[in-house]
């Protein structure tokens, strides 16, 4: 939800340029596995959404062959176990590595923002977004002594917050409108 004002100044096309995204669905089978109630709660909606975007994106897809190879093979690795303590293993591997690209993505725009001197291109409310829910996620897991949930979302937490730094480092200059507040 902190991204809608975002979505709405990219032509609608572009945030599924990258094909569908399993995240939610990871996590949600780690859920079952470690039987976490909440876990599971959190992830069915975000599932729920994802399958919705996966949908919208297929209707509009050129290439529907390649968005059905890659959901074959995302439930081929949610569905697919030999052993339960090795397909947990895994999973939270797993999840832990998209978790981290996840976080990671707002940084394949740290070099223009460096070269420009401006965070005006970075998306600040899902940075800030991401920095307090991966703090809570980290927390949770240090409760739950889950390596899995506190790696990704200690990482997360140390780079939104270096995202976040960069707009305290490259202030926006207070004259100039953002393109957010144009559309509005």
């Amino acid at each position: 939800m902190t991204s809608c004002p975002r979505c709405i100044t990219l032509h609608w096309f572009s945030l599924w340029r990258n094909g569908p995204k399993t995240g939610c669905s990871l996590w949600l089978r780690y859920g079952f596995f470690i039987r976490d109630n909440s876990i599971i709660l959190v992830n069915t909606f975000g599932a729920s959404l994802q399958l919705a975007y996966v949908i919208t994106y297929y209707l509009y897809c050129v290439k529907k062959s390649l968005v059905c190879r890659q959901m074959f093979t995302a439930c081929t690795v949610l569905v697919y176990e030999t052993d339960l303590i090795v397909a947990k293993h895994r999973v939270g591997l797993l999840c832990c590595f998209v978790t981290i690209i996840f976080f990671a993505a707002p940084l394949t725009m740290l070099a223009h923002v460096i070269r420009v001197k401006s965070a005006e291109t970075l998306p600040f409310s899902l940075i800030l977004a991401t920095f307090v829910v991966s703090a809570q996620w980290f927390l949770y897991g240090y409760l739950l002594n889950d390596f899995f949930i506190q790696v990704p979302n200690a990482l997360g937490t140390a780079l939104s917050g270096f995202q976040l730094s960069l707009f305290v480092i490259y202030r926006s200059d207070s004259s100039a409108t953002s393109p957010l507040i144009q559309i509005r």
